[in-house]
């Protein structure tokens, strides 16, 4: 089968597209023949070594979102059907490639959502899902920041969040992404490495603060985070490209404050298949009333994988990105 592979660990020249095997198939997975692959950060962390200790041996098929129609049932397989379409965020799938087994997180795609839209939306719908529901009850009124909120994640994540009467404050680097912020309906928006942070998120909200604080930089905003959380409020941290943040001194969550700092993991809010397929229903539901747009900021070919990884760690862009792999 065709797949891009990682040949080594290191930048964005390392994919190469090659001719390889198709994977074999365990008896509690089913093989799913791609359509698309929906691209993340995480790919690119994990090309880069910084995502598994120890790092993912080489050469390997990147990918960890996909959607496409199950081509074949492991043996001990029950509940699935060949011909099903499906989605899925699966951390060994290797979605970039035309076949892939699956084991985890794979749920149904109905028949009026599109193999794109779902290939786009499932790791940052069913992320985007439990960030907005899991920690706080959103209100009308309630002060969000939203960090990296150009990105196809905090797209989403703004635009749910929008749909419950929250105030939004988003961050991101640049005039132009501040624009997409905007336009994405993001109530104020904050240049983070024009303007001081924290000083104007507690401006915007008259000295009130962020009552909830969703955090996917890390090492560089966790700081600044707690400088400008409300007392009460709440910090959820579910990323870390800038790095892993230093630790923070538990006295400091409680005294005078009474502060949550809170990590986030998908896999654990999708432990079955009950619970993805009800997030992922969740999500389907928005993108047909129209309060959530996957943003797709380009569908480009397998063979560009580089291309778009390079692009997503330049941080010039905006959206999210998707591989055509098969047609």
């Amino acid at each position: 089968m065709k797949a891009m592979v990682a040949t080594r660990l290191g930048p964005p020249d390392v994919l190469e597209l090659r001719d390889i095997d198709s994977p074999r198939l365990a008896d509690d997975q089913v093989r799913v023949r791609i359509e698309f692959a929906g691209v993340n950060m995480l790919d690119t962390i994990e090309r880069r070594g910084m995502f598994r200790v120890p790092p993912r041996p080489t050469p390997y098929v990147p990918g960890v979102e996909g959607a496409g129609t199950i081509e074949a049932l492991g043996a001990g397989v029950k509940g699935w059907k060949v011909g099903e379409r499906v989605s899925f965020m699966d951390l060994l799938s290797g979605s970039y490639g035309e076949f892939t087994p699956v084991r985890d997180r794979l749920v149904r795609i109905p028949a009026d959502i599109p193999s794109e839209i779902a290939a786009a939306m499932t790791v940052v719908g069913l992320t985007a899902h439990y960030l907005v529901h899991d920690y706080v009850h959103v209100k009308p009124g309630m002060i969000v920041v939203v960090h990296a909120a150009a990105g196809g994640m905090g797209m989403v994540l703004t635009q749910w969040l929008k749909h419950y009467g929250a105030i939004v404050i988003g961050t991101t680097s640049s005039q132009a992404k501040a624009n997409v912020c905007n336009a994405n309906g993001c109530d104020h928006v904050i240049l983070y490495q024009q303007e001081d942070f924290p000083a104007r998120v507690m401006q915007i909200t008259k000295g009130h603060g962020a009552d909830l604080i969703l955090d996917a930089v890390g090492k560089q905003t966790i700081p600044q985070d707690m400088q400008c959380v409300n007392d009460r409020g709440t910090i959820v941290l579910y990323g870390v490209p800038s790095g892993k943040p230093e630790p923070v001194e538990p006295f400091w969550l409680m005294f005078g404050r009474s502060v949550r700092l809170c990590g986030g993991d998908c896999n654990n809010y999708t432990l079955t298949y009950e619970e993805t397929q009800g997030r992922m229903n969740a999500v389907y539901d928005g993108y047909r009333k129209g309060y959530l747009k996957p943003n797709i900021a380009e569908i480009a070919p397998l063979a560009d994988a580089a291309r778009i990884h390079a692009l997503l760690e330049s941080r010039g862009t905006s959206g999210k990105f998707v591989l055509r792999v098969a047609g």
